[in-house]
């Protein structure tokens, strides 16, 4: 009798063992057992298939060994794909691993990648690197690292002038948000912008939107975008009259006192100058949204003290009119209550004022 031969893979149960008998008649069975030393997580190799023969008077038996051959198990090991942004450290790599035999050999295997902290936007291969796995035959598939471009912050920066008629064009940005010690040098191409500061030449506050154009970088995007804001005011008056405060016979420290009577006025007078210091007669460019008119604040009963000013006797005005490069509002006295002090402001198109109190006797 001969034990037959027998294969398995590594981590499999064991085949069951068989043998091949010859010379036997009437239906005779032989009395013998076979069996092995190798085992489920036996390693890979040849292993004898032994022959154990047992009471067989009527036989003269001659047995030979057979072979149990294990072969290594298929496994394969993928490195997981990976991504991170640039100047960020790079991410733990993994694999996964396929075959490997519960409670047998763990798979030897090692992953690397050429990409460190600081290497530039694009795909990097994750390696697989086998070490001695000598129950299996393991295939290896590399994975990918994509490096994504960092984020760059564009801030339009705020600018200011003094009136001159012309609109502001010299815009700019700051970028921030670089890493790996890289300066704005990296970026190439300019900005451009929108908003309503763009062609804005009134006095006022203007809004700078900062856009991409041209702007590019090899490890960075630009987003997001961050307005800035364009102030258009008022100069330095170089004539007799200072600017952006009332004007005489009103005093600005609110001490005038008027007399109330028909047919007397009050002189309210101010001007604002330009960027050379000019006064500045564009109704559009000097008063706000109230089309040159006084904004009562507010009108207070009191004791007020007694007459210190003149009034004027000239046709009392609806709106401010420009007169020898001032601007001036004539307030009829008579719309007014003996006893109380007005405070008044006149709204300015750049969104500041001029306050002033005035008391009526």
């Amino acid at each position: 009798m001969t034990a037959d031969y027998k294969n398995k893979i590594y981590g499999d149960d064991n085949s069951i063992l068989t043998a091949t008998v010859t010379g036997t008649v009437n239906g005779d069975t032989l009395n013998y057992s076979l069996a092995t030393t190798a085992v489920k997580l036996s390693n890979v190799g040849d292993y004898v298939i032994t022959v154990t023969l047992g009471s067989n008077p009527n036989y003269n038996v001659t047995s030979t060994n057979g072979t149990l051959h294990i072969n290594p198990k298929p496994a394969s090991v993928t490195g997981d794909n990976k991504s991170k942004t640039y100047g960020d450290a790079n991410p733990t790599l993994t694999a996964t691993v396929a075959g490997q035999v519960v409670g047998g050999d763990a798979i030897n295997y090692g992953l690397s990648t050429v990409a460190v902290q600081c290497s530039s936007v694009g795909p990097y291969p994750i390696t697989v690197s086998l070490g001695s796995n000598p129950n299996y035959t393991v295939t290896p598939a590399n994975g990918t690292l994509t490096i994504t471009k960092k984020h760059l912050t564009v801030t339009a920066d705020s600018k200011s002038k003094t009136y001159n008629a012309a609109p502001f064009t010299a815009f700019t940005v700051t970028i921030t948000g670089f890493t790996c010690g890289d300066t704005v040098a990296v970026v190439t191409g300019s900005a451009t912008y929108t908003g309503t500061a763009v062609g804005a030449t009134l006095p006022g506050t203007y809004t700078i939107t900062p856009t991409q154009a041209t702007l590019s970088a090899t490890n960075y995007d630009f987003t997001p975008f961050v307005n800035g804001t364009l102030t258009i005011g008022y100069g330095n008056c170089t004539g007799s009259n200072p600017g952006h405060v009332i004007l005489p016979p009103i005093n600005s420290d609110g001490t005038s006192v008027y007399k109330r009577q028909g047919g007397s006025t009050i002189p309210a007078k101010f001007t604002v100058c330009d960027a050379n210091g000019n006064p500045i007669s564009d109704p559009n460019a000097v008063f706000a949204g109230t089309g040159g008119q006084l904004t009562m604040l507010s009108d207070v009963r009191g004791q007020v003290e007694n007459v210190n000013e003149a009034g004027g006797t000239d046709i009392p005005d609806v709106a401010f009119r420009w007169s020898s490069g001032i601007w001036i509002f004539n307030m009829a006295t008579n719309n007014l209550q003996s006893g109380h002090q007005y405070t008044f402001r006149i709204n300015l198109k750049d969104g500041s004022g001029i306050q002033f109190v005035v008391g009526i006797k």
